[in-house]
């Protein structure tokens, strides 16, 4: 899991082999860890996404360093993208 960017420890590992065990075996074959690694890479791609549309919505002028969704911000974004408040 390392090699292709995730990363699975104790617990997580033996309950990722037996959700995506579709024989019961215990044991993982080919197909069943593409199913694995394909479901990892979309929860990546989700989680960049969603990374983003955050910092869209987060209010940069804040004291620090943001990374927060204020009132004010959610309400300039909704503004600037035709949405009504």
């Amino acid at each position: 899991m390392k090699v292709i960017g995730g990363a699975l420890m104790g617990e997580e590992t033996e309950m990722a082999v037996r959700l995506s065990d579709s024989n019961g075996d215990g044991l993982l074959g080919l197909e069943d860890f593409i199913k694995l690694i394909e479901g990892t890479e979309e929860e990546r791609n989700k989680e960049s996404e969603l990374i983003g549309a955050f910092g869209m919505y987060e209010d940069i002028y804040m004291e620090g360093s943001g990374g927060y969704i204020t009132p004010k911000s959610l309400k300039r974004m909704l503004s600037t993208l035709g949405e009504s408040t």
